[in-house]
């Protein structure tokens, strides 16, 4: 679904595949990949300091 404000809900990509979207816009996506189930498209404010957060959160083990 598309609205005004964001796009939210699931989106068919060129393979084939679905992802779940959240987004405000399409040039700041960043792919979520899941080891279950559809990956997310988000688009963070700062798609770089985004992915250093996750990659530091995931790397000192902070996620359980």
């Amino acid at each position: 679904m598309g609205g005004l404000f964001g796009y939210a809900g699931e989106f068919a990509l060129k393979d084939g595949s679905v992802a779940k979207v959240y987004a405000t816009r399409w040039n700041r996506m960043v792919k979520i990949n899941i080891l279950k189930g559809d990956p997310y498209l988000l688009s963070p404010m700062n798609p770089d300091h985004f992915i250093e957060s996750v990659r530091t959160i995931l790397d000192k083990g902070l996620w359980k």
